[in-house]
């Protein structure tokens, strides 16, 4: 009891002090806070319209804004707070909220009218709206007289009496121009002019008065009116400037000063009666918080002395009546742990520690029953992963099931409409014990319309029925079902995946059995991992049939791929041999010089069309060699600087011929004396890209780069692989991104139309296929109306000390590499044992020098023969170069004719 006194003494204390630290955090310092904030927002937004009245920059308005904006917010966080102050404050936030609601729309007004002038100043607001429309109609009927005037002869008595109209006339638009003046500015120099002028048009209209006699009817009639409006013409400018004298001259500061001001003031004093009230009560809580923890401090030090004596009584008592039944029960658990669970607890009383005994000891028997229940779990869930197919998946669900009576089942998938909706429901798989009658055969198909209760399997929990044949739930049409195949007991496992049921795993028996929920739990705990099985299993057993087909249809493509590559092979070899005989009869026709001028163009296009096709028929071989992978590679060694330099005298010949385009060949790095790799096709992949430049460069250059690359410790090492780069680089037509993603297809030109008849469009296409086949890399850049550039990568062994460290590299042309001794005697056409040869036309050493670079060195020995018969006296030098081609020395044979076509 006297614990509980003092806890709740404590207590009590406690709760002063959250409510005090309460108050604090969410009243009073708030408060304090929010009213602080207020004042500074007020004078800042005072400051902010006294500054816009004075200097009339706009930035004080923004300011003001911004205050005023800030004053509100504090406004509507001291109204929110003031549900617990007293009705002091309360009055106070009240006056506050009426002062501001009175001040708000003040600053607006005091803007505009600071922007309006006219409306700013009443001086000039009077002068504009009263004086200057009755000067205006004064001047108007002294403008008539003066006409009238005008009219009448010119006497020397009306030409004096005009003379006073018109110093009248001026003496009145005097006043007029100096009162406006003194209403705007104010300055005393306007006010004595307008005096002065006032004297001057009194003066005036008396002598005008005086004549009256002199003046003729209408006129007088005009003077009169003139004299009636007078009075009120000059009384108004008094009015005005006794309006501009005064203290509300300005409309703006006169408002600010008059009911903005105190306004302002009123505010101040209610925000610092606030704060100062806020405050008072904020030191207050704090000074009783204070108190408040040194008296639970005191309370707390008595009621723990008090609780250390009765902890000791407690302990004494409770070390008799409860440690020794719970150390028991500890045993006990303990035993349990060990895996031992027909422990059983002793239940000693009937207090607590019995009744915990008791409950202890069906917790191990709802454990026995849990584990018990797992083990048959994980025992399905083993078989369900184990099964092979989706019939002995499903007859792992039967057999390590609860229910004794199910012999068979059924997994059924529906179908589904576009909108989502159950058609139908078809047998996929289906299991058997044996026992009793089979299920359903698989592929049948049950339709929704004819079998209502598949809107009952539509559920995401298993639907159970322990006598379908009699159920209420069961229709005519499904009973008639369900009879024919003798099914009784039926448990229905819904397969979801994702948000739609996929389908229904249907357990059926042959005879009625009460299900319960126990009975049906076993199903539960593997109904996601079943579904997952099944839809696992029946996507593979799919994707195995559809693999199957897949790869008939890549063995039928395959076979119609190597088909058509025979065909193609079978058609060129054909083609090529009454294409040569064409070819040699149009060289015979072409050389005939008694040809007329339209059968000797005949005969060029007949040779050169047949150049054309047979290159055709070539590139066409080459391709289908590689599409039918007949196409190997036969590496040899060779020599890497004779090879750059036949490439770089053909096309040194080839643009010579286009006047406009400018071939170099560079050496950017050191090259290999020797390189090991298929020449024939590494001159193929050279002379094509060549070509391409060379045929799409109307004007400019074609750049050939070459580069080498080899690691240090290589440099003493030969036949270790070297990183060769060749670039071919022209200033030619260019390419678009969509024609850079075709140019390496079978087939596909850019260009004109004329371009493309140059060519076969398959030339490209081989060179990509030979440089994958090298394990080589081809890429290209290009841009329409600037230029491309290709560039191949190869990776082959090099010979590095073959002519030592090869050139030098140069950022001009490149020097000719120097050429062993041999191929320097091969390039000397100019005598043969001491004679001079006598070479054939220059066109046919273009012909032969073609056939040279492509490797076709059979063609080239059967065209020397043609050419040395057609012209003897070339004869020695055709059986050179036939005796060249049977020792299939092709270095020789190019040196030869680049040679030759140079000093011919």
């Amino acid at each position: 009891l006297l614990i509980l006194l003092v806890v709740l003494v404590i207590y009590i204390a406690v709760r002063g002090v959250t409510e005090d630290i309460r108050l604090t955090q969410t009243v009073r310092m708030p408060a304090a806070l929010a009213s602080a904030r207020a004042q500074a927002s007020l004078l800042e937004m005072q400051a902010s319209v006294r500054g816009y009245l004075a200097l009339g920059d706009l930035q004080y308005i923004d300011e003001y804004n911004k205050a005023n904006a800030a004053f509100a917010e504090n406004l509507r966080q001291l109204d929110a707070l003031s549900t617990e102050w007293n009705a002091d404050d309360v009055r106070r936030l009240d006056a506050l909220q009426a002062a501001y609601a009175a001040w708000e729309p003040m600053p607006p007004t005091l803007f505009e009218l600071h922007d309006s002038p006219v409306e700013n100043q009443p001086a000039l607001r009077k002068e504009n709206a009263e004086f200057r429309p009755l000067a205006g109609a004064w001047s108007d009927r002294l403008d008539i007289l003066i006409a009238s005037q005008e009219a009448l002869p010119p006497t020397a008595e009306n030409r004096a009496l005009l003379s006073k109209m018109t110093a009248l006339r001026t003496s009145l638009q005097g006043m007029v121009t100096n009162l406006r003046a003194y209403a705007i500015t104010g300055d005393v120099g306007f006010k004595v002019g307008y005096a002065n002028h006032l004297v001057t048009n009194s003066d005036l209209f008396a002598e005008l008065l005086l004549a009256r006699n002199t003046l003729q009817g209408e006129q007088e009639t005009l003077l009169d009116e003139l004299a009636a409006t007078r009075s009120a013409l000059v009384a108004l400018p008094l009015e005005i400037m006794a309006l501009r004298e005064g203290e509300h001259s300005i409309e703006d500061l006169y408002l600010f000063r008059t009911e903005t001001e105190p306004l302002a003031a009123a505010m101040l004093t209610a925000l610092d009666g606030i704060a100062r009230t806020q405050q008072a009560y904020l030191q207050a809580d704090l000074d009783d918080s204070r108190l408040s923890l040194t008296r639970m401090q005191q309370l707390t030090v008595l009621g723990g002395v008090i609780a250390l004596l009765l902890g000791l009584l407690m302990a004494t008592f409770f070390r008799n009546s409860i440690a020794g039944p719970v150390r028991r029960l500890g045993d006990t658990a303990a035993r349990i742990h060990d895996g031992d669970l027909t422990a059983q607890a002793r239940a000693e009383s009937s207090d607590e520690i019995g009744q915990f005994a008791r409950t202890f000891n069906s917790m191990t028997a709802r454990l026995r029953a849990t584990i018990g229940s797992l083990e048959q779990q994980y025992s399905m869930s083993r078989g369900i992963m184990a099964a092979g197919t989706l019939s002995e998946l499903i007859g792992v669900v039967v057999e390590r099931g609860t229910v004794p009576v199910i012999n068979r089942a059924v997994l059924n998938l529906f179908e589904y409409d576009a909108r989502g909706a159950v058609t139908a429901m078809i047998v996929h798989a289906n299991w058997s014990n044996g026992a009793g009658m089979r299920p359903s055969p698989v592929g049948t198909r049950y339709r929704a319309a004819d079998v209502p209760i598949i809107n009952h399997l539509l559920a995401h929990e298993p639907v159970v029925f322990a006598d379908v044949q009699t159920d209420p739930r069961t229709d005519p049409a499904t009973a008639s079902v369900v009879r024919k195949l003798g099914i009784r007991t039926l448990v229905a496992l819904p397969l979801w995946r994702g948000a739609q049921q996929r389908g229904v795993l249907v357990l059926e028996g042959d005879v009625p059995y009460p299900l319960d929920e126990r009975a049906v739990e076993p199903y539960l705990s593997v109904l996601g991992p079943l579904t997952i099985a099944i839809e696992n299993r029946r996507l593979f057993e799919e994707t195995e049939q559809r693999a199957l087909e897949l790869a008939r249809a890549k063995e039928a493509a395959e076979e119609a791929s190597r088909a058509k590559s025979d065909f193609l092979a079978n058609v060129s070899h054909e083609l090529r041999t009454p294409l040569n005989g064409i070819l040699g009869y149009a060289q015979i026709l072409r050389r005939n010089n008694s040809l007329a001028p339209n059968q000797a163009r005949a005969a060029d296009i007949i040779y050169d069309n047949g150049v054309h096709l047979l290159t055709l028929i070539d590139d066409i071989l080459d391709l289908s060699k590689i599409e039918a992978r007949k196409m190997t590679l036969q590496p040899t060694w060779f020599s890497f600087p004779r090879f750059l330099e036949s490439m770089a005298e053909l096309f040194r010949l080839r643009a010579a011929n286009a006047a406009a385009v400018d071939f170099q060949m560079h050496l950017l790095t050191p090259l290999p004396g020797q390189i090991c790799g298929d020449e024939k096709r590494l001159r193929q992949i050279c002379m094509n890209l060549l070509s391409n430049a060379v045929k799409f460069t109307h004007a400019g250059h074609v750049h050939f780069r070459i580069a080498a690359t080899r690691s240090d410790d290589d440099r003493a090492r030969d036949g270790r692989p070297a990183r060769l780069t060749f670039a071919v680089e022209d200033t030619g037509i260019g390419m678009t991104d969509d024609q850079l993603a075709r140019i390496f297809l079978p087939f596909e030109q850019v260009g004109d139309l004329g371009m493309q008849a140059q060519g076969t469009g398959l030339g490209l296409a081989i060179v990509k296929d030979l440089v994958e086949a090298m394990a080589g890399e081809l890429t290209v850049h290009s841009q329409p109306g600037v230029g491309s550039v290709f560039t191949v990568v190869l990776a082959l062994p090099a010979a590095w000390s073959f002519d030592g460290s090869g050139p030098e590299p140069q950022d001009g042309p490149m020097l000719r590499p120097a050429l062993d001794a041999q191929a320097t005697a091969h390039r000397r056409p100019a005598t043969a044992r001491g004679r001079q040869w006598v070479l054939p036309p220059r066109e046919d050493l273009n012909t032969l020098l073609d056939l040279a670079m492509k490797g076709e060195l059979r063609r080239l020995a059967t065209f020397a023969q043609e050419v040395g018969a057609q012209h003897p006296a070339a004869g020695e030098f055709c059986r050179q170069l036939r005796t060249l081609a049977d020792e299939f020395d092709e270095q020789a044979i190019q040196a030869l004719l680049a040679r030759s076509l140079q000093e011919g």
